[in-house]
């Protein structure tokens, strides 16, 4: 579970999971300080760590070596009603480009890119 309290900033907010704790700000022009990811950031980060350790699972397990994985993401909410994740990705490492699509394409329907496909409710829990 992920409980989300105020700091004595305005707008800014300590996020934790009972082990780990981040912040959460906003834009000044929305009164905040800038000082931490803004909230829909992460999102793009929850979905940018699962691809990367997607794809790392992915090479490893069919034992490719590699230097380096970068996966970006970034959201695109300029159609109403529609948010799209952008994201693009690199592989440094001797694997032929075909191969490095093909798990690429694979990475990106990762367990939090799957469930942000799906319906998605907001409920009160107890």
């Amino acid at each position: 579970m992920i409980t989300a309290s105020q700091t004595k900033t305005p707008y800014c907010v300590t996020i934790t999971n009972g082990d780990t704790s981040v912040y959460s700000d906003v834009a000044k022009e929305r009164g905040g300080k800038e000082k931490a990811f803004r909230p829909h950031e992460f999102l793009c980060a929850a979905y940018a760590s699962c691809f990367h350790i997607t794809l790392c699972k992915l090479l490893d397990k069919e034992k490719l070596s590699y230097e380096q994985v970068i996966v970006s993401v970034d959201l695109d909410r300029s159609v109403e009603g529609q948010t799209k994740f952008l994201y693009q990705c690199e592989i440094i490492g001797a694997i032929e480009n075909a191969k490095k699509e093909e798990l690429m394409k694979k990475a990106s329907r990762c367990p939090i890119g799957l469930s942000l496909e799906q319906t998605i409710l907001f409920e009160p829990f107890n």
